[in-house]
């Protein structure tokens, strides 16, 4: 652990700091979660996130726990635990409503709205996806692109092909 700490080897830090329950693993677990999931090293970021919840359910850190449980929502949401995925931004969403953090609550919903396609309401996805584009535009391009690329992967999943291309290319 600390020769993966002193080489800045986050994932390998935070994994062997984890599992010799050194308290240096606070440091590390956000930062090695997020390169195990850009690594698709999925049950590694899960076990790294599920540990970052529990330390900051204990400081009470809820702004941080509703980012990190909406990082672990989109860690199952690529394993395909779907049930899994929505329990966790639901909290995620919930907290931010509490925090009235209007902002990071409605990115966790907008992002939320993929997890309908897999729980059989594309349409709905879609629907929500329009109305954000409406939103977004001229007010915030990259917002706009990233929902239209979401809105171009909605479409896709209910065979929109010329639609999906359309919202794809805008982006």
């Amino acid at each position: 652990a600390e020769y993966a700490a002193n080489k800045e080897w986050k994932v390998a830090a935070a994994f062997h700091f984890l599992k010799s329950k050194d308290p240096r693993m606070e440091q590390y677990l956000i930062d090695g979660a997020t390169i195990a999931m850009l690594r698709g090293e999925w049950l590694l970021a899960e076990d790294f996130l599920n540990n970052e919840i529990l330390i900051l359910k204990d400081k009470k850190n809820l702004h941080n726990e509703a980012y990190t449980r909406y990082s672990l929502a989109q860690v199952y949401s690529e394993m395909g635990n779907f049930r899994k995925a929505r329990d966790e931004v639901d909290k995620s969403i919930q907290i931010f409503s509490k925090l009235d953090d209007t902002e990071w609550k409605n990115i966790v919903e907008l992002w939320s709205s993929l997890l309908l396609i897999h729980e059989g309401q594309a349409e709905k996805t879609i629907e929500i996806l329009h109305k954000a584009v409406a939103h977004y535009h001229d007010r915030d391009s990259i917002k706009e692109a990233v929902t239209r690329l979401n809105l171009g992967y909605a479409l896709l999943q209910v065979s929109r092909f010329r639609e999906s291309a359309a919202e794809t290319q805008i982006a």
